[in-house]
């Protein structure tokens, strides 16, 4: 199955902040193995500024794996307001999401995957 960075986004929402303060997105980890972290909140470098919506026009992405063309020519470990496009696009180049190492640590791991299916 393949996720977008939107689907992405929408079944991670709910994971962003706890009674112990902000829990940042799980790293996207795609098919061959690149990786990069996607942020959107608040807190975040993206726009609008704001917590939990399901729709970005920008994200923060930051440190990739390796150094992705789509990105800035500037080797910076934060990429400040990233279009999504840019990034589902990155994610497309690099054969999708995958899901399984992408949660591989999360707590509720179950919950996240089977949201994921249900989209």
């Amino acid at each position: 199955m393949d996720i977008t960075i939107h689907k992405f986004i929408e079944v991670t929402n709910d994971d962003l902040s706890t009674g112990y303060g902000f829990i940042p997105r799980p790293r996207i980890v795609c098919m061959d193995g690149f990786s990069m972290s996607v942020q959107a909140s608040e807190y975040a470098y993206c726009y609008p500024r704001e917590n939990k919506l399901d729709k970005y026009e920008t994200v923060e992405v930051g440190y990739t794996s390796e150094k992705d063309i789509l990105l800035p020519n500037e080797y910076d470990e934060i990429y400040a307001y990233i279009p999504i496009e840019i990034v589902q696009e990155i994610i497309e180049k690099h054969g999708g999401i995958n899901i399984q190492k992408t949660f591989h640590k999360e707590f509720n791991r179950g919950y996240l995957i089977n949201k994921i299916l249900d989209l």
